[in-house]
């Protein structure tokens, strides 16, 4: 929608579309197998509005969200998203348990992706950049964090927000481990 394209379908697992002079052509070179997604289009790769499997990747993240909430039944104050791939996430966890959702750190939109970076200075050094602890919004509370992280690097880095203010207590929900992840999509 965002080109003025029309939607006509999903290209299917193993097709090849060719697009030539108006014409569309489908080639299934490959024998048919089983649908096997990749969670990370789901929680961290594609926009919060793609469609994927009819729902928004939004929705597939607010679910997910929910789903640790019914899960993790447990006492904070408040909710905080790691940006801005748990913010949906984040979200469905606190509606589900009825908690604040607060933006405990704040995103510098101008620095790109850290996981990607060849040494863990770099990356250590770009999470630095990239977060900044909304201090006033956690100073003295029990926080619960939502990330869609399986690196611990990257998430240590970001968690050195929070224990360099010395709260009285932090807890920590990574939601993104694939086996728990995925049955939830």
């Amino acid at each position: 929608d965002i080109i003025g394209a029309k939607f006509v379908r999903d290209v299917e697992n193993g097709e090849i579309v060719l697009i030539e002079n108006d014409k569309l052509e489908s080639i299934k070179p490959f024998p048919p197998k089983k649908v096997r997604p990749c969670v990370f289009e789901y929680i961290y790769f594609a926009r919060p509005d793609s469609i994927l499997d009819n729902k928004t990747a939004y929705e597939h993240r607010k679910n997910i969200g929910t789903e640790l909430a019914k899960e993790n039944d447990v006492e904070a104050d408040i909710v905080v998203p790691v940006p801005d791939s748990g913010n949906a996430a984040a979200l469905g966890f606190a509606q589900h348990l009825k908690m604040n959702y607060e933006h405990g750190l704040i995103r510098n939109h101008y620095v790109g992706r850290t996981f990607i970076e060849p040494s863990q200075k770099i990356r250590s050094l770009g999470v630095k950049l990239k977060l900044n602890a909304n201090q006033t919004t956690i100073k003295d509370k029990k926080i619960i964090l939502i990330f869609f992280q399986l690196r611990t690097q990257y998430v240590s880095s970001e968690c050195r927000f929070y224990r360099d203010l010395e709260q009285n207590g932090i807890v920590l929900h990574p939601d993104c481990i694939v086996g728990q992840a995925h049955p939830f999509l």
